[in-house]
């Protein structure tokens, strides 16, 4: 059995009951460890309480190797790839899922909470969002998130701005939004533009606030960014709590 299990956000401990069973099941664990990382992420705690030695997975194994490396052992053993928050929010984790089909490889997805709902706290309707949008750290002559934000901002929609994770030598190098709102103001995004930057969402402590485009500021990571769409009085009287 191959198995995509989503581990929330915050810690080890966000696991679900049925997520557990099945990674103690596992002859073999990975942990996919380029799209997101868990705010109070230690892996030697994660392998304490999991029972289990933990294989990072990066971008080519997930994505070129994983039929030889996670589907394939699948039909002789139990498999399983963790994806931090859902597991099904990348188009990466489905595509996987479509390959163990094509290999007649079983596969069962256990999911959990992740970014999209997490977003929540906020206070802005989850309804009212529109296209989530990622800035690459490398960004260099692209304009597609900035220009896909624009297009939100036209239909009154909010945007959800997710951001770069690169992980280097079993290192997480997150991008903060600071580089992401630098990258928006660098496109055409006015300074005084309001904004949302939060911090460790999913944590038990996140960190929010609401304020200028210009000088806002979050230290906990993982980190996003949302620009308000026209905002109904309550989602603005929520927003409110947490400007500075």
């Amino acid at each position: 059995m191959f198995y995509l299990i989503g581990i929330g956000m915050g810690d080890e401990k966000d696991i679900t009951v049925k997520g557990l069973e099945a990674v103690k099941s596992c002859d073999k664990v990975f942990l996919e460890c380029y799209t997101s990382k868990q705010v109070d992420f230690d892996i030697d705690k994660m392998q304490e309480f999991y029972g289990k030695e933990i294989i990072f997975a990066d971008r080519d194994m997930v994505e070129k190797n994983c039929e030889d490396e996670m589907i394939m052992p699948a039909r002789e053993g139990n498999v399983a790839l963790l994806i931090v928050g859902s597991p099904l929010g990348a188009t990466t984790h489905l595509d996987i899922l479509r390959r163990a089909d094509d290999l007649d490889v079983e596969s069962t997805v256990i999911d959990n909470a992740g970014i999209l709902g997490a977003v929540g706290i906020v206070g802005m309707s989850l309804y009212k969002y529109g296209r989530v949008i990622t800035i690459p750290k490398e960004n260099e002559g692209i304009s597609s998130p900035y220009e896909m934000m624009v297009e939100n901002q036209k239909m009154g929609l909010h945007t959800l701005i997710l951001l770069d994770v690169k992980n280097e030598n079993e290192e997480f190098n997150l991008m903060t939004a600071r580089k992401g709102l630098d990258y928006l103001i660098k496109h055409g995004l006015s300074t005084s533009e309001m904004v949302v930057v939060c911090g460790g969402l999913g944590g038990a402590k996140p960190e929010i606030k609401y304020g200028g485009v210009g000088t806002i500021f979050v230290e906990k990571k993982p980190q996003c960014i949302i620009v308000p769409g026209d905002m109904h009085f309550m989602e603005e009287e929520c927003v409110e709590r947490f400007k500075v």
